[in-house]
């Protein structure tokens, strides 16, 4: 198979895998803004194995499937530190008034995490392979 193409089916399968298995992956629930990179590391790393037609597609995406599994834990629990890092930062980084209480900043806080929790953060586009 030609490189280009195999290049296109890899992204194209992690993409689709990862929708049907972690719904939440483009989202700050999930990997976040981490998802283009994620992408485009996995797919550098396989198109090489989807290029040779030699190999079967089971052991193919058995091989990508399980990695993607392992590698997208790992990733998702860097990315909830560093959303919640960056959440207190761009939360507190403004001025309140010296009124305010505990409870009223701490349900702000929330709110304010909620509302970027499970903003899409990554667009998905699968390319037609044929």
């Amino acid at each position: 198979m030609e490189t280009s193409k195999a290049v296109r089916l890899t992204s194209n399968e992690i993409k689709k895998f990862m929708n049907l298995t972690f719904n939440e992956w483009t989202t700050n629930d999930g990997i976040g803004k981490g998802a283009n990179e994620f992408t485009f590391f996995n797919t550098m790393k396989f198109y090489e194995l989807f290029s040779k037609d030699s190999i079967p597609s089971s052991i193919k995406l058995e091989k990508l499937y399980t990695h993607l599994t392992q590698e997208y834990k790992r990733r998702k629990e860097q990315h909830k530190i560093t959303f919640i890092n960056s959440c207190i930062e761009s939360y507190f980084n403004v001025e309140f008034d010296n009124q305010e209480t505990v409870k009223n900043l701490a349900d702000g806080f929330e709110d304010y995490v909620i509302s970027l929790k499970y903003k899409q953060e990554y667009d998905l586009e699968i390319i037609e392979t044929h």
